[in-house]
């Protein structure tokens, strides 16, 4: 991910309040496993069988120093140092800071949608355009509605196009 400032992204300003300092980031992780930036941004998202708000230690020690939580989330005993932005939806948050990202991207997005064939047509058209084109692919089938926001941020600014599945 390229650096990125969060103030860009309009749909977070009222949970960002009313600082007007930069909020960079250069990597926005979902696993406290695989921050790998002191400017990492971690997303704690809720499924069936885990809560990402009970990983936010992790994510700090592995070098979060942002974290996009519910809003209603007890914050007691957390690190001082993490600056949280409380939504109320995580998921929705990740999506808006994705589209916003992509914007600024100068790539031209192929995005591959339908029932049957979607990674296979995919990886086609990455070989036909890479030997022509700075080309980036959505990894695997990574074309969920958090597959497809993960894929845009991983679009860098010397790609020339962009091939997204989603399902």
């Amino acid at each position: 991910m390229e650096p990125f400032d969060l103030r860009k992204c309009h749909q977070l300003k009222t949970a960002l309040g009313e600082q007007h300092d930069p909020l960079i980031i250069d990597q926005i992780a979902i696993d406290s496993r695989r921050i790998s930036s002191k400017n990492a941004l971690f997303v704690a998202l809720q499924g069936f069988h885990f809560d990402g708000h009970d990983f936010i230690k992790q994510a700090y020690r592995a070098g979060a120093r942002t974290c996009i939580v519910k809003h209603d989330i007890n914050l007691d005993h957390m690190p001082s140092a993490i600056k949280f932005i409380k939504v109320l939806d995580p998921l929705k948050a990740l999506q808006h800071i994705a589209a916003t990202y992509r914007q600024e991207m100068p790539a031209k997005v192929i995005a591959i949608t339908g029932s049957y064939g979607k990674t296979m047509l995919k990886d086609l058209l990455h070989h036909l355009f890479s030997s022509s084109y700075c080309t980036y692919t959505s990894p695997e089938s990574f074309n969920s509605q958090l597959g497809v926001a993960l894929s845009l941020l991983q679009i860098r600014k010397e790609h020339n196009i962009a091939i997204i599945e989603a399902g």
